[in-house]
């Protein structure tokens, strides 16, 4: 299935944890990781960022063939 989202040029995703390098703990369901596959076989993606506190931030976590890395990730760098 592929999904067309002209014009959208941001998304924030949600999750519980994520890396600095992108990677992304969401909630279990894989929902947003099929839904940022669709939106990725557009011709112009839109940038996924999350928005994060400290804590949610780690050097790595945990990711699988199926999990979706996001663009970047805002959070205070104490």
């Amino acid at each position: 299935m592929r999904i067309l989202f002209p014009g959208l040029d941001l998304i924030i995703a949600p999750g519980v944890a994520f890396s600095k390098s992108g990677g992304r703990v969401g909630h279990g369901g894989g929902y947003y990781d099929k839904y940022i596959t669709n939106l990725r076989a557009n011709p112009n993606p839109p940038k996924i960022i999350a928005v994060a506190f400290n804590c949610q931030v780690m050097e790595e976590v945990p990711m699988n063939e199926l999990d979706q890395r996001i663009d970047g990730v805002i959070y205070a760098d104490d």
